[in-house]
């Protein structure tokens, strides 16, 4: 009850372009744990590679939307107990950035933890750059990479793995 009534204070207290982005960040959370739970994976393989519907952002513009979509949805994902993992958060992301014409790429990744076992890893990439849950890519052995140009070139829904 806490983090609910902290989260709404902080999205009410933010300015008014931030309140909107945190409302929708912390929504988009919400449905994206609902949906990692309950949609097979095949059939989110075909919303990874969806193309942004307009022009793209060119490179200063990009930047500063996947920076600032970086920032709410980490901070909506502080709202939640417990905070959602690296898949959720990347969903929300996508999304949001799609709908601000800025497509990425999706990794899918694992790697082997001592102590823990086979553990699996998702990230964004908007070309060279990282969006979300990049921080320990380079630790996972890269096992599909999802994104809308290669789906265009290949015909299909899955990319190549890297």
């Amino acid at each position: 009850m806490r983090r609910t009534i902290r989260a709404c204070r902080d999205i009410l207290r933010a300015d008014p372009a931030h309140k909107w982005l945190l409302l929708e960040a912390a929504l988009c959370l919400y449905v994206a744990r609902i949906v990692v739970r309950l949609v097979p994976f095949t059939r989110l393989e075909k919303w990874f590679t969806q193309h942004v519907a307009e022009p793209e952002l060119d490179e200063p513009a990009r930047a500063k939307v996947c920076e600032i979509v970086r920032r709410s949805v980490h901070r909506a994902a502080s709202y939640y107990s417990p905070r959602p993992v690296c898949f959720p958060q990347v969903l929300t992301a996508q999304f949001m950035l799609r709908r601000r014409r800025v497509g990425t790429s999706l990794y899918y990744g694992a790697s082997v933890e001592p102590g823990k076992g086979l553990a699996a890893h998702v990230w964004l990439q908007d070309g060279d750059r990282g969006v979300i849950e990049h921080r320990h890519a380079a630790r996972n052995h890269v096992l599909a990479c999802y994104s809308p140009a290669r789906n265009v070139a290949g015909g299909g829904n899955k990319s190549s793995a890297r």
